[in-house]
This record gives structure tokens, sequence and C-alpha cells, in this order.
């Protein structure tokens, strides 16, 4: 077995793995090969320690950052199911505030008989509860 087919043998047991394939006998074919498969670096032996120190710290990076990334898409996939956006009660609001927003501007009441709360509880039945919730509150506040 080469280092090829082990790079690509080890990257179907671990995605995030980083391979760097060092050899003796380097041909443009087989390091074109090993990019292909994901190899990070293609190194010809012999080789100097100041060559090889740089690329094994961006492999360490490379394999943190890739780690990192599972977790963080593995953390916003959770999130996003536990969320219930988009629910049904914000589609219907939408579809409430696309049609009040086609109408002519004549028929929407005057500034002197639409507040914001008359808006709202026009858009949403539940906004009520809202609105009563922080009056209520407001006034005991003052109180």
């Amino acid at each position: 077995m080469d280092g090829i087919s082990l790079l690509k043998a080890a990257l179907e047991h671990d995605a995030d793995l980083v391979g760097i394939i060092m050899t003796g006998e380097g041909t443009i074919t087989s390091a074109v090969e090993a990019m292909k498969v994901g190899a990070l670096d293609y190194i010809l032996k012999p080789f100097k320690v100041s060559v090889i120190l740089p690329v094994l710290s961006r492999a360490l990076a490379m394999r943190r950052l890739r780690l990192e990334n599972a977790a963080l898409q593995q953390r916003v996939s959770s999130v996003r199911r536990k969320s219930r956006w988009p629910t049904r009660s914000w589609t219907r609001l939408r579809v409430r505030w696309r049609t009040i927003s086609r109408l002519p501007r004549g028929t929407w009441p005057d500034s002197r008989n639409c507040s914001s709360t008359t808006i709202q509880r026009e858009l949403h039945p539940t906004a009520q509860r809202y609105v009563r919730t922080i009056s209520d509150a407001s006034v005991r506040m003052v109180v």
C-alpha cells in the first residue's frame, strides 16, 4: 500500500484528517493525485526540519479548524431543530403584512385613529396579549 492509498483509506475513516505525503520518488503525476485525494502538502525526501515545521503547524491549524467547523455546524443544526422558525403564525403574519402593505394609501385609517398597537393587533392576533402585558407592567411601575 502506497501513501496515497493509505491517505485515501484514512480520509474515508475520518474526513476531518489532514494528510501530508512525504516521498522519495516524487513525480508531478503523483503530486497531482495526492492533492486530488486530499493531501494538504507533498514533500520530497530528504527534507530539512525548517521545511517541515511550517507544514506541520499549518496541518495542525487546519485540523483544529475542521473540528471547530464541524462542532459549529452541529450546534447550528441543533438550534435549527429546536427553533420554531418559520412557524405557521409567522407565516400568517407575513401574509397579513403583505396584504396590508398592498392596500392603497387612502384605505389606511388616518393617524389619529391608528396607533402602532392597532396595527400590531391587525397583523397578529396574539399581539393584543403582549401589548396588554406591557401596558399593565408600565402602569404598575408608574403607580
